[in-house]
């Protein structure tokens, strides 16, 4: 209605979404960590890595073992959900079921 501020929501999910080869780019030059820092003192209670595998030959900065190491490390020290997925179709499927479950939680969206 006219005159009245617009009902907003915000919710506690947060979402950093690396294919393999920028989550190995990021510990090269440090950004993983400051993200880490920055995404768990955001407030936000369910910080979520949504991590993409490497394809067939793809090169990566690291081993996929380096990889899956420190993602594990992120869930289990830094307490974040750590979802691994097959690729970018994977991912985007991900966030539809999240986003679907969001919405039936709370009430929100089309």
């Amino acid at each position: 209605p006219p005159g009245h501020a617009p009902r907003e929501l915000v919710l506690d999910v947060v979402v950093e979404r690396k294919a393999a080869a920028d989550l190995g780019n990021s510990l090269c030059d440090g950004r993983y960590r400051e993200q880490k820092f920055r995404l768990a003192r955001c407030g936000l209670r369910w910080p979520i890595y949504l991590l993409e595998k490497p394809g067939r030959g793809q090169r990566l900065p690291f081993p996929l073992r380096v990889l899956q190491q420190a993602a594990a490390s992120t869930q289990v020290v830094d307490n974040f959900l750590v979802k691994w997925t097959e690729g970018p179709q994977a991912s985007a499927l991900f966030l539809r079921v999240l986003g679907e479950e969001l919405q039936r939680r709370y009430g929100v969206g089309g």
